[in-house]
């Protein structure tokens, strides 16, 4: 069993992978569903992001450690990989490391400008009122960074650029896992 852990920044395209994949049946675990699930449970006000800053060496990393742990003792049996998306603190790295001794590293990157357009798209299509900030949506860069996501970047197998279309990046991710 390996595990294929799909790395960047906000709006870089992991969750259209993850949806793509999941097409593939391939078990994907998306860890910004459960940080989302835990936010909303306590109530918190603010960003997500700052959510996970201000709990993610108290409980959050352990609760995401063991999803992926639970995920991947039902997928073994059947699959010989899964995919974890969404990973941008360098420790959560290290521990899914620990857990699952084979890794692939995927980071995804893209330029600041097309993502906060993603943001902006993504948040009227859900309906929801826009934070329409850019210095807020940089912020979330800067407590990503302090997480390390930089190193990640550093430590991946594989960097792909996404300012292009899904099709491209769909492409680019067959052309790695050779599906």
């Amino acid at each position: 069993m390996i595990s294929i852990i799909i790395s960047g920044k906000d709006r870089t395209g992991k969750s259209i992978i993850g949806e793509h994949l999941r097409n593939q049946n391939i078990c994907v675990i998306e860890l910004g569903e459960i940080v989302r699930r835990e936010y909303f449970q306590k109530g918190f006000k603010g960003t997500v992001s700052h959510f996970y800053d201000k709990n993610r060496n108290i409980y959050i990393d352990n609760i995401l450690i063991n999803e992926i742990k639970k995920e991947f003792k039902k997928s073994s049996k059947d699959k010989n990989s899964i995919v974890i998306i969404g990973v941008r603190s360098i420790d959560l790295i290290n521990k899914i490391k620990t857990t699952i001794k084979e890794n692939i590293v995927i980071f995804i990157e893209s330029d600041f400008n097309i993502r906060f357009k993603r943001y902006l798209l993504k948040i009227k299509s859900r309906d929801r009122e826009p934070l329409l900030d850019k210095n807020l949506f940089f912020e979330q860069d800067l407590l990503q960074e302090k997480w390390g996501i930089l190193k990640i970047k550093e430590e991946s197998n594989f960097v792909i650029t996404n300012n292009g279309s899904i099709t491209t990046l769909i492409n680019k991710i067959n052309k790695i896992l050779d599906i």
